[in-house]
């Protein structure tokens, strides 16, 4: 395949990859709760990006700052230690609600602060009656989940969620969290814990218009990431068996091409990646086999239309609405296994480039079809 045939088609995908990323707009959230409960480390092993650090830090209110970072879809509102006495509950109360009230007159649905984290060391055994009043408080205005953060000693922690529990605050839910591995005096390694719960349980309850950004920004549930991505290939098979029920000349399958990129953009962003041109162009080499094939042009249907020997025969040189979908759904399931490989690490650039990755990344897409295929009989 020539150059110019790889930066048309990645053009392409820049193109829909941000209008996805701009389309998908922002989920806000407030983390609150006393000095030194961890809030940091919760951030850090919930979402991809640490932007309390990396991010520009903007005053709201007296006490709130809100941290946002460019292209990514989350602004995290930061009370920045609330030592809560009566007097400061009420002031901090007034506070979140006057950043509320401002955001509701802005009319904007993506500027709404959508959920609170508050969190409450889980081993100091004490959850004080004003911290009840300000949850219930805030709750009036926005979902507030509990969190019982560094949760060394469980057993505390379970103690403590037990009490919360009792006084029915008007709390979503309370959840013990471990964010990162601890050592023990005996140097014993306690693992992580609690947070893939957290981020679901908030995903949950974020109304539908922010979920899509929570899964983007979100790095502890893979399942999540999964689910949109899916979802993206169901409406997308869809759409393709609308363009192919024309039926399409086999030699103008090019028409599915801007549809099956444009899932392919979706995928991405739910995954929350930035894909270089090599490392994109060499995955859907490796899935379809474009060696000769212009990526402008049929690349994404006809070469994956050779890995069914029938396929021409079949459908008389044409491309079915139900061809069309299988296909769409096979490429899409072949490619949510590769981005969860890449995700999670299991697949370098480098590793992409060797012969066995590719011939693995092949196969696979050849065991969807085949598993498509069936489900279609």
């Amino acid at each position: 395949m020539g150059n110019k045939d790889q930066e048309n088609f990645f053009a392409e995908y820049i193109n829909k990859f941000n209008e996805e990323i701009v389309n998908m707009g922002h989920v806000n959230l407030v983390i609150a709760g006393k000095t030194g409960v961890g809030k940091s480390t919760l951030v850090n092993a919930s979402f991809r990006e640490d932007i309390a650090e990396t991010g520009v830090g903007e005053p709201v209110t007296e006490e709130i700052r809100m941290y946002s970072k460019e292209k990514y879809p989350l602004r995290i509102y930061d009370t920045m230690g609330l030592e809560l006495s009566l007097d400061r509950q009420e002031y901090a109360v007034g506070q979140i609600k006057k950043l509320c009230d401002a955001k509701k007159e802005t009319g904007n649905k993506e500027e709404m602060i959508h959920a609170m984290w508050y969190c409450v060391h889980g081993n100091c055994a004490r959850f004080e009656p004003y911290e009840e009043a300000f949850i219930n408080e805030v709750s009036k205005e926005m979902p507030v989940i509990i969190v019982l953060t560094q949760c060394i000693i469980k057993s505390i922690a379970e103690e403590l969620k037990s009490e919360i529990e009792k006084r029915n605050t008007m709390a979503s839910n309370v959840f013990i969290v471990r964010a990162k591995p601890y050592f023990d005096d005996d140097g014993k390694e306690l693992q992580a814990f609690g947070v893939v719960e957290l981020v679901e349980h908030t995903y949950a309850i974020l109304p539908q218009s922010a979920q899509k950004a929570w899964a983007n920004v979100q790095k502890a549930s893979l399942k999540i990431k999964q689910e949109r991505a899916r979802a993206v290939v169901i409406a997308t098979a869809t759409a393709s068996f609308g363009e192919g029920y024309m039926p399409l000349p086999f030699s103008d399958c090019v028409a599915l091409v801007p549809t099956q990129i444009g899932m392919i953009a979706a995928i991405t962003a739910i995954y929350g990646l930035q894909l270089s041109q090599s490392y994109l162009t060499g995955i859907v080499s490796s899935l379809v086999g474009t060696t000769a094939t212009t990526f402008a042009g049929r690349i994404l249907v006809a070469n994956i239309l050779k890995l069914i020997p029938v396929a021409g025969s079949a459908v008389g040189g044409t491309i079915s609405g139900s061809m069309a979908a299988l296909l769409t759904t096979a490429l899409g399931s072949a490619y949510i296994v590769v981005m969860n490989k890449v995700f999670s690490g299991e697949i370098t650039q480098k590793e992409l480039e060797s012969g066995a990755m590719r011939e693995e990344l092949s196969n696979l897409l050849k065991e969807k079809l085949k598993l498509e295929s069936k489900k279609n009989k």
